[in-house]
């Protein structure tokens, strides 16, 4: 059975269950890669929209792990431009950047991570 497309309030719903330990959302998980690769301005409103939510650290940790990093890696030369336009904005979304790591990410969108992070990192 295929599932409907969910809003994004949904999606974000679900995710946060999930991170919080609910595994009968699991195909939040899924759905939120899904969008990395397929959707990436989707994802980034949604990644946006965690943020404002005010979560944990520990849960903004893997906001910046997961969803974030994915996005980077699958669709980093579409979204570096509002990433960095953003980040100016959302303190919270610059830190987050701290936490992410390479994967596939191109070497010029790594190089602009890194300095909107604000760290050194190898590249």
């Amino acid at each position: 059975m295929t599932r409907e497309r969910p809003s994004n309030v949904e999606l974000e719903d679900a995710w946060l269950r999930v991170v919080a330990g609910n595994l009968a959302d699991d195909w939040a998980l899924n759905e939120m890669t899904r969008c990395a690769e397929e959707e990436p301005q989707r994802a980034f409103d949604i990644i946006l929209d965690l943020i404002r939510r005010g979560p944990s650290k520990e849960v903004l940790g893997q906001i910046g792990a997961g969803p974030l990093e994915e996005l980077i890696s699958a669709n980093g030369r579409e979204i570096i431009d509002r990433l960095e336009a953003e980040a100016v904005r959302n303190p919270d979304l610059a830190d987050l950047l701290n936490g992410v790591y390479r994967l596939d990410t191109p070497d010029d969108v790594w190089r602009r991570v890194v300095k909107i992070s604000g760290r050194e990192r190898e590249m």
